[in-house]
C-alpha cells in the first residue's frame, strides 16, 4: 500500500513539473512554413504520379513499334531469296573476315 502511494506521489510530482514549466516562444509562422512544406511535397508526388502515368503507356507504344518494325524487316529478309552463302560472304565482307573461318 506505501509503495502504490509512493508511485501515486511521483505522478503527481511530475504533471506538477510539467504544470509549472514556463511556455515556449513560437515562431507565427510556424504552421504555415508547415502547410508550405506538406503542400510542396504533396505536388511533387502528384507531379511524379503524372509522369510516371505518362511515361508508361508512351514506353509501351515504342516498345510495341519497334517490335513491329523488326518483324517487318525480318519477314522482309526472309522473303528476299539470299542463299546462306550470300549472307556469310555479306557478313564476312563487313567484318574483315575470312570465308574460311566458317
Amino acid at each position: 500500500m506505501k509503495n502504490e502511494e509512493r508511485i501515486q506521489d511521483e505522478i503527481e510530482k511530475t504533471l506538477q513539473a510539467f504544470d509549472d514549466m514556463p511556455k515556449l516562444a513560437v515562431n507565427p509562422f510556424l504552421f504555415t512554413r508547415i502547410q508550405v512544406a506538406l503542400a510542396s511535397q504533396l505536388h511533387g508526388r502528384n507531379r511524379q504520379l503524372l509522369t510516371t502515368i505518362r511515361l508508361k503507356p508512351i514506353a509501351l507504344a515504342l516498345i510495341i513499334l519497334l517490335n513491329i518494325i523488326t518483324a517487318v524487316h525480318v519477314f522482309e529478309a526472309g522473303s528476299s531469296g539470299d542463299s546462306r552463302e550470300q549472307l556469310i560472304s555479306t557478313l564476312s565482307k563487313d567484318f574483315n573476315s575470312s570465308q574460311n573461318d566458317f
